[in-house]
């Protein structure tokens, strides 16, 4: 296994990407390891893709995370523990202070992350289908870092992608109820079924494609993307999804019902269905791993980030200095001068509303009396500059209302990934109520689950106590 070092580092921080992480399907109680690095002594990053919660629901599951010494050193450090987004920002951040390795090899958090969360905003969270995981490590007793070590620690899932084509003549004569073989290569059988229509509709052809193992004994349990499409002149029809294959279970797909007015759109009673699958591979050899490390000094080095910080620095400055400005935003408390490009380009909504001629195009002035200072303030802050800090769960949730009447949909999915990812016993019931409000069911879903694990451990502990 390839090892980093970095013994010159005060402080460590390292960026763990998972490519293809939702073919990651590895079993209860299994983990992922990242490969080893080296601060002051060696470790790595561990996660258990499924941990169990109770259901068998596997979107209801968590996703837990650890840091693990791989050496039996006697080491105290602190750590943090988070999922960086495609912009960077941090969120579902744990702290770890003072943590003894000597005592155990392992700290981290069995519920690190909803599964389900991390689906809703996976646009945001999971770009690409790649999971970036950060874990920064210092001494607990060490003065501002001079140097930071970086690594960059990669994982890749193994897929298999496999397209074929199946051709059927005379298909309105296909007996009902009856097998048909479609595909026979590699380790899969492809087999079309054309079932009884309902009583409703007794001239559709409805037809259920499974997926079955030829060796059922070298299948463990599989993720499977797929495309299907009934190539008709005309008419291009087209179904996506993702299913779950498990050992001798065949997987069957929704049921793909074609009318009596397609068929006869079939080019002498033909028809031509495409596949395109993409499956994982369960095998522990199909998983890639890369690494590289660097030292990192701020006062010399200079990279694509500080480039990025420095546009930003720039664009803020625009706004706080008020510049060219050619608008002012006015609330019940405060006003603040903008510049109509800069709104225009980060949201639709004022894009609408500045290309025909409103009165907030003609008195360059519009008057929000249904958001508050702070929170246009922040608002304007993430269209200039794609600033967001300094926040808590109250004022998230007042940005995400302001996001979602300008249709700023980045900073919505921000917003919606801080509050998921920052809820506990004491403000579950405000968001639940703001789940409810915004019909974000995932999110008043986490909220219910908190309320309910705090009320049993209340009871638990009143029971022990009596």
């Amino acid at each position: 296994m390839a090892e980093l070092c970095a013994t010159k580092g005060t402080e460590c921080i390292v960026n763990w990407k998972i490519e293809n992480f939702s073919y990651c399907v590895e079993n209860k109680g299994q983990y992922l390891e990242s490969l080893s690095f080296v601060y002051r002594t060696q470790w790595k990053l561990r996660m258990n893709p499924y941990q169990w919660n109770g259901t068998n629901d596997f979107f209801e599951s968590y996703i837990a995370c650890y840091l693990f010494c791989d050496d039996n050193a006697n080491v105290i450090v602190d750590f943090d523990l988070s999922v960086i987004s495609a912009y960077g920002s941090q969120h579902f951040l744990k702290k770890y202070r003072k943590i003894n390795f000597g005592q155990s090899r392992q700290f981290g958090c069995k519920t690190f992350l909803v599964r389900k969360a991390l689906w809703k905003a996976k646009d945001f969270l999971l770009p690409e289908d790649v999971l970036t995981i950060r874990c920064h490590m210092w001494c607990p007793s060490q003065v501002v870092p001079k140097f930071t070590s970086h690594f960059s620690l990669n994982t890749t899932i193994g897929i298999l992608q496999w397209f074929f084509i199946s051709h059927f003549e005379n298909f309105s004569s296909w007996r009902r109820e009856w097998d048909y073989m479609m595909h026979n290569k590699g380790v899969f059988r492809v087999y079309g079924k054309v079932l009884k229509p309902t009583k409703r509709s007794p001239s559709d052809y409805p037809i259920q494609i499974s997926i079955r193992p030829c060796l059922p004994f070298l299948v463990d349990k599989i993720k499977f993307k797929y495309t299907i499409s009934v190539l008709i002149p005309e008419l291009n029809l087209r179904f996506r999804g993702e299913k779950f294959l498990y050992r001798l279970t065949p997987l069957f797909l929704p049921i793909i019902t074609l009318t009596k007015q397609h068929v006869m759109k079939f080019h002498k009673d033909s028809v031509f269905l495409t596949f395109q699958f993409t499956h994982s591979m369960h095998s522990r050899d199909r998983i890639n791993q890369t690494c590289y490390a660097e030292l990192f000094d701020p006062s010399r080095s200079i990279t694509t980030h500080d480039a990025y910080d420095s546009m930003n620095t720039d664009l803020h400055r625009l706004f706080t200095e008020k510049t060219f400005s050619d608008l002012t935003l006015r609330t019940e408390q405060e006003s603040f001068q903008a510049h109509k490009t800069i709104l225009c380009a980060r949201s639709p909504v004022f894009r609408a509303m500045f290309r025909h001629d409103m009165v907030e195009k003609l008195t360059n002035s519009v008057y929000i009396p249904d958001v508050e200072a702070d929170t246009l303030k922040r608002m304007l802050e993430f269209m200039y500059c794609n600033k967001f800090d300094n926040v808590q769960i109250e004022s998230a949730m007042k940005l995400y209302a302001a996001a979602d009447k300008y249709e700023i949909l980045t900073l919505k999915k921000i917003c919606y990934a801080y509050v998921i990812s920052n809820v506990s016993a004491k403000n579950a019931n405000d968001v639940i109520d703001f789940a409810e409000l915004y019909e974000e069911n995932d999110l008043k879903d986490v909220a219910l689950e908190h309320l309910n694990s705090h009320e049993r451990k209340s009871s638990e502990q009143e029971e022990s106590n009596n």
